[in-house]
């Protein structure tokens, strides 16, 4: 059954390709939206000892968490927060050893022609304690997460977005945000996948151009 779902999607996304669909047409087909999922990250949380799950999906249902004791999927209530362009949690879901806290924002599929409509992502606080989850800010208006990390000592958020790419901050102390810089070339799409921290504060991150069309650009 899951060779023959997998062909079904091989299929359409062949069709997708081909009939050069728009961002709403996915959105409007049950089988990308419903069906079609994907995980991007993990976080533990000891206290609970749940798996969270940073996940893709169409239909911004992309929190969900694993009680390990329990075998059971955990619904944390994401759609109490949620965006329709909320698309997945790529590598912007960790946690606040100090609280307990998970922080996350969310990364985008939709296409440059929705940059306007698509809001931006937003720092989303969750405390699996009390089961309270929160939009705290948007860092970057209109532009999504593809990395993030926390820098404990200095209460600060370092995002990495994608696209267009830059690099911003969000102080949890004083919920001021900021633009620290583009992070791309300007000649290609720098596609960043992680950023770290060291142990002076500095936020490292890698670049390479983005691999998603390399092989058949297109018209």
């Amino acid at each position: 059954a899951h060779k023959l779902r997998d062909r079904e999607f091989g299929a359409q996304w062949t069709q997708a390709v081909t009939d050069r669909w728009d961002y709403a047409d996915f959105l409007a087909d049950h089988g990308w939206r419903k069906d079609w999922i994907s995980f991007d990250c993990l976080c533990h949380d000891p206290a609970t000892d749940t798996i969270f799950c940073g996940i893709t999906s169409f239909d911004a249902d992309i929190f969900w968490g694993w009680r390990r004791g329990e075998g059971k999927w955990f619904d944390p209530g994401y759609a109490r927060v949620r965006d329709p362009y909320d698309a997945k949690f790529h590598r912007a879901l960790l946690r606040d050893s100090r609280n307990g806290c998970l922080y996350a924002a969310p990364a985008l599929l939709h296409d440059v022609d929705r940059f306007w409509d698509a809001p931006g992502a937003a720092v989303v606080r969750y405390n699996p304690a009390t089961n309270d989850i929160a939009k705290l800010a948007v860092p970057m208006p209109h532009q999504y997460a593809q990395a993030m990390v926390l820098d404990e000592s200095r209460d600060t958020l370092y995002l990495q977005t994608f696209t267009p790419e830059s690099l911003a901050s969000h102080n949890l102390r004083t919920g001021v945000s900021r633009w620290i810089g583009p992070t791309s070339s300007g000649l290609g799409i720098a596609q960043g996948e992680c950023i770290e921290l060291d142990d002076d504060g500095c936020v490292w991150g890698v670049w390479s151009v983005t691999r998603a069309w390399q092989s058949a650009p297109g018209v």
